[in-house]
């Protein structure tokens, strides 16, 4: 065979591999300006918001991030499959998980073409905030089926939050699985401090013994208010 055929043939082969290069190139490069534009938008919301004398601040208009999020499920659908597609999707469904025109959209893409992604975990965080037979189905098949322990982790946490008010025991289940099998530190420990909350701080639980004392520096304890009716207000000031 000559040199040129095979060079050619060499050619012919690699321009596929070229294009498909260029093209994921291209998601992220789009992926990048769409964050930028929104964080853009963000910024000059900050600072207008800052020189607008206070009556008049009830008018401004904050970014409306599902226009973003629209723009990145837009891209993802360009080539699904991607690097590019998941970080898309990703974005969207963290900052639109509440809104029912994008959200569920967005997180049907990440099930369809990103279920073993290790990107995964932000956005399974941000779905504890919307307990959603979507959202339910979705984190019940991340756990089943992704391979980092990180993520399944994000994913029963996310569970254990959503369900914690409507089936504790089933909640208590997912709280368990962070700490006794796939769990970061950090989700271990927030396992255990829902666990904390479900098991002494929920309604009908006997309130911890709090001590401190009063506007005139009296000391004082709750339980010396046992079978009184008590007011207790916590707040803070940054």
């Amino acid at each position: 065979m000559k040199k040129g055929c095979l060079f050619a043939i060499v050619a012919a082969l690699a321009l596929p591999a070229l294009a498909e290069e260029k093209d994921r190139s291209s998601l992220e490069a789009e992926f990048k300006q769409i964050s930028t534009e929104y964080e853009k938008a963000q910024r000059e919301f900050a600072e207008t918001y800052q020189k607008t004398p206070e009556p008049e601040r009830k008018n401004l208009k904050y970014p409306e991030v599902a226009s973003y999020s629209k723009k990145m499920i837009a891209l993802a659908e360009k080539d699904p499959k991607s690097p590019a597609a998941a970080d898309a999707l990703v974005w969207a469904a963290r900052r639109s998980y509440y809104d029912k025109s994008v959200g569920p959209q967005a997180i049907a893409l990440l099930k369809e073409n990103h279920l073993e992604s290790e990107k995964l975990g932000n956005a399974c965080q941000m779905l504890a905030y919307n307990n959603s037979k979507e959202n339910r189905d979705f984190l019940n098949a991340v756990i089943e089926k992704n391979p980092h322990d990180n993520v399944k982790g994000a994913a029963s946490l996310a569970l254990g939050q959503m369900l914690a008010g409507d089936s504790p025991a089933e909640a208590e289940k997912h709280f368990n699985a962070v700490i006794e099998k796939y769990g970061s530190k950090s989700q271990k420990e927030s396992a255990k401090g829902e666990l904390f909350e479900m098991h002494n701080l929920a309604i009908g639980k006997v309130a911890p013994d709090i001590e401190g004392e009063d506007v005139d520096g009296k000391k004082f304890k709750l339980s010396d208010y046992r079978g009184k009716v008590v007011v207790i207000d916590f707040w803070g000031d940054w």
